[in-house]
This record gives structure tokens, C-alpha cells and sequence, in this order.
């Protein structure tokens, strides 16, 4: 039985950018190891993998946090203000995935739409808090996007990049370029690959597995079982 979980430490990597925005204070790594997860499928299109807050899902390649074009506080999308405290009245979690063209699943990193300095909880290897929050966002490196509003904002995996501040569209993920297809699961039906639809669009719904995959498709990519979060 193949393991749901490879956390293979590969090498350290200085992220000025980053380490720059981090304060002396946080407890944990200015600069954390690459940690990876190769892709698990194929896999039984049935079977979840269960997830746990902290866990490190794909190739760390990108920063951690927003980009200089991400959120740094200001208002995302005409929309997206950084709250120091949100109301959370409404709270889904959307899992993404995302595939480079040689089917490689690469890391979704932490802190994208939370403002540092961080506070880290080293034992659960994700971010508590930091000087103020997105309406989306991630804690740690699962994958996992938070939507929280007071109420549904009808938020979409565009409204998301654009507070990360990465490129998205039908040819773009996060800068690997190809075409883009896009897979779609919530509870009750495991969608089909497409090819036409404009992952922009994606309106983020609670349980929803988001799979990207650029260039060609992957086959029976993950699925994740977010119960614990």
C-alpha cells in the first residue's frame, strides 16, 4: 500500500525576500528547509487522503507568503481588505493543487494572504498569526485555502492569486505556462478534466479539490480529506 505521506527534507534555500519580512523574534526558520511530496497517484479515484493542519503537500519552489504584487495590506481586487481580526462567521476550506508540466506537484506555500511578521506554531509547522488577514488565505504549506468572511463574499481561485500575487488563466499557473487544465471534485461528483474552463472563475466552495495541471493531464491526481481542518 502506497504511503499518503513523503516528507523527503531536500536542501536549505535563503529566501532573502523573505527573510527580510520576517522578524528575529518568530520561532521558527528564517529559512526552512525544501520539503516535498512527490505526487501519490495513480491512486484509487475513491480513496481521500487525510490531511492534518501543518502537513507539506508538493515541491517547495515558491516564496513563502505574497508576492510584492500580492497583498502588503492594501485592497486586493477592489474587494479583499487585510483585517486584523476577521469575523469568521463563514469559514470553508478549498483545497488546490497544482501540477508543473513535467507532473510534478509543486507546494502551495504558507502565509499567502496573511501580512508579517508571522507567529509560527512549530509543532503544527503553520502560521498562528500575523500583522493582519485576508479574507483568503493559507496557514501552512497543505494546500489548504481559508475563506473567511462575516458573510459569503462568493470569493473564486482568481480573487486568491491575485492575493498571492501570481498569474492565472487558461495558459498561466503561477508562472508555468502551457495549457491549463483544470479538474474539479466536490462532495457527490469527481469532475472531469477540462481544457476550457478559466480557472479564474472557480468559485471556492467548502470541501472543493481544485487541480491544476498545466501542459497535460495528470492521472487519478490526489484527493485530500480536510476533516481536521
Amino acid at each position: 500500500m502506497m504511503k499518503q505521506k513523503i516528507f523527503v527534507a531536500i536542501a536549505a534555500m535563503a529566501i532573502s525576500s523573505f527573510a527580510a519580512g520576517c522578524s528575529a523574534s518568530q520561532s521558527v526558520e528564517s529559512t526552512p528547509k525544501i520539503v516535498s511530496q512527490r505526487p501519490v497517484g495513480p491512486i484509487n479515484p475513491d480513496t481521500r487522503i487525510l490531511l492534518t493542519p501543518g502537513d507539506m503537500i508538493g515541491v517547495n519552489t515558491f516564496p513563502d507568503g505574497d508576492t510584492s504584487s500580492g497583498g502588503q495590506g492594501q485592497k486586493i481586487d477592489n474587494l479583499l481588505e487585510c483585517h486584523g481580526f476577521i469575523n469568521a462567521t463563514f469559514h470553508i476550506h478549498t483545497h488546490l493543487s497544482i501540477f508543473d508540466p513535467t507532473g510534478t506537484q509543486i507546494m502551495v506555500p504558507w502565509g499567502v494572504g496573511i501580512v508579517p511578521p508571522w507567529t509560527f506554531d512549530r509543532d503544527n509547522d503553520e502560521i498562528t498569526a500575523g500583522t493582519c488577514f485576508y479574507n483568503l488565505h493559507t496557514h501552512d504549506r497543505s494546500g489548504v485555502i481559508h475563506d473567511e468572511a462575516k458573510t459569503d463574499l462568493n470569493l473564486t481561485l482568481g480573487n486568491f492569486f491575485d492575493v498571492w500575487g501570481m498569474p492565472l488563466s487558461t495558459t498561466n499557473v503561477a508562472g508555468y505556462t502551457g495549457t491549463v487544465w483544470v479538474k474539479i471534485v466536490v462532495p457527490g461528483n469527481n469532475g472531469p478534466w477540462s481544457d476550457t474552463v478559466d480557472p479564474r472563475t472557480i468559485l471556492l466552495s467548502d470541501d472543493e479539490q481544485i487541480t491544476l495541471a498545466v501542459g497535460s493531464k495528470v492521472k487519478n491526481p490526489p484527493i485530500y480529506d480536510m476533516r481536521r481542518f
